[in-house]
């Protein structure tokens, strides 16, 4: 199966969070349906880094994510990932 296309993510500021919110990833790279999609949340404080386990916030199946977060900048990744 091919990898899911990323999610556009869309960032609004609270105090003390950030809420994360994107649309649902209902194809892959090809255009082929995918279902039962989970996305990966992964965040730094720069903008080019690698989507590895040392930066994942987080899963959800939702298409929002709340990080509790007291820093003036970062930069999140969202990932789609289909049957996990």
């Amino acid at each position: 199966m091919a990898a899911p296309i990323s999610p556009e993510v869309s960032i609004a500021s609270m105090p003390g969070q950030i809420l994360l919110t994107w649309p649902a990833v209902v194809s892959d790279i090809h255009g082929y349906p995918i279902s039962r999609v989970q996305y990966r949340v992964y965040a730094h404080v720069a903008p080019d880094f690698p989507t590895i386990e040392q930066y994942l916030l987080g899963s959800t199946r939702d298409r929002f994510f709340i990080h509790n977060s007291m820093m003036d900048r970062m930069f999140y990744k969202v990932q789609a990932v289909a049957n996990p």
